[in-house]
C-alpha cells in the first residue's frame, strides 16, 4: 500500500511538469534537449523531496512565502514569455538553454519538496518516493514534450494558444492555493 501511495503521489507532482512540458514542446526543441530537460527535472524531483524530508520545516520557515505564490510568479513569468513569442511578427523559439532549463525544472519540482516534509513519517519505505517521483516526472516531462511538438505540428499555432491557456490556468490555481 504505501508504494502505491508514493506512485499516486509521484503521478500528482508530474503533472504540472507534463502542462508546461506541453507548452514547451510546442517550440520544437531537439531531441537532445527533451531528453536533457526531461533528466533535469527527473533529478530536482529526485533532490527536492530529500532536501524537504530533512530540512524542509527550517527552509519554509527561512523562506516565508508559500511556494504557491512563488510557482504563481514563475507561471506567470512563463505565460508572459509565451505570450510575447504569439504577438511577435517573426517566430521565435522559447529558448531552452541551460539555465532556463534549470529553472523551470527547479519551479516544477518545488512541490516535491513540501512533499518531502511527509516522506520520512513513512518509515524506512521514504527513499523510495524521490526515486519514485525522478522516474515518472522524468517520463511525464518527455511524454509532454513528444505531445506538444506533435500537436505544434498539427495545430500549428493554436496549439501555443492552448499551451498559454494551460500555462495561466496553473498560475491561477496556484493564487488559489
Amino acid at each position: 500500500m504505501n508504494i502505491l501511495f508514493l506512485i499516486l503521489i509521484g503521478f500528482s507532482l508530474s503533472m504540472d511538469t507534463f502542462s508546461l512540458a506541453i507548452n514547451i514542446g510546442t517550440y520544437n526543441h531537439s531531441k537532445k534537449d527533451n531528453i536533457t530537460y526531461s533528466l533535469i527535472v527527473g533529478l530536482c524531483h529526485l533532490i527536492l523531496p530529500i532536501i524537504g524530508a530533512y530540512l524542509g520545516s527550517y527552509l519554509i520557515n527561512i523562506i516565508a512565502i508559500k511556494i504557491s505564490t512563488l510557482l504563481f510568479f514563475v507561471f506567470l513569468f512563463i505565460g508572459i514569455e509565451m505570450f510575447l513569442s504569439l504577438i511577435s511578427k517573426e517566430e521565435k523559439n522559447l529558448e531552452l538553454n541551460s539555465l532556463n532549463k534549470i529553472i523551470y525544472a527547479f519551479s516544477v519540482s518545488l512541490d516535491s519538496l513540501t512533499v518531502g516534509l511527509i516522506l520520512k513519517s513513512m518509515g524506512s519505505i521514504w527513499i523510495l518516493g524521490p526515486i519514485i517521483f525522478a522516474l515518472e516526472a522524468t517520463f511525464f516531462t518527455y511524454l509532454g514534450l513528444t505531445v506538444g511538438k506533435l500537436s505544434y505540428q498539427k495545430m500549428g499555432v493554436k496549439a501555443r494558444i492552448a499551451g498559454l491557456v494551460i500555462i495561466l490556468f496553473l498560475a491561477a490555481l496556484q493564487l488559489i492555493k
